[in-house]
């Protein structure tokens, strides 16, 4: 018999935190730490779609334009690479906010959030993998 995995939920409070604000209960496909990659939690390859800011003034025509609307459909497999990383972002970001401690090394807070980025995107040379380094500071 299979042992059913446990998923963390999605909600985090992080009240104590100045102006970072918490995290809603939502569907959540992850365990706590992640440790399932992207790919895994959406098999069909459809991603969670962000805010669509449309377009205004001079660029409104891109909505009602036969031919932009022809352009994106070709363009979604392309919105679904990013999506797919913007995912990765959100759930490290979301399980960085609770693992990050004072006190902690900064080095090993990078190393740390850029091996979970990796194991959840499946690095994979040029296909997947990090686009640019964690970047941090200390606020003195």
């Amino acid at each position: 018999e299979e042992e059913e995995t446990k998923y963390a939920p999605k909600e985090l409070d992080n009240s104590h935190y100045r102006l970072l604000g918490s995290w809603k209960e939502a569907e959540w496909r992850q365990t706590d730490p992640p440790t399932i990659p992207i790919a895994d939690q959406f098999p069909d390859g459809v991603f969670p779609v962000g805010e669509i800011m449309e377009y205004t003034n001079e660029n409104s025509y891109r909505t009602s334009s036969a031919e932009k609307k022809e352009l994106e459909v070709l363009m979604n497999y392309d919105y679904q690479a990013l999506r797919k990383a913007a995912e990765c972002h959100r759930q490290v970001r979301r399980w960085a906010q609770s693992y990050i401690k004072p006190g902690n090394r900064l080095i090993d807070i990078v190393e740390t959030l850029e091996a979970k980025n990796l194991e959840l995107i499946q690095a994979n040379k040029l296909e997947a993998g990090q686009a640019f380094p964690t970047g941090i500071s200390i606020n003195d």
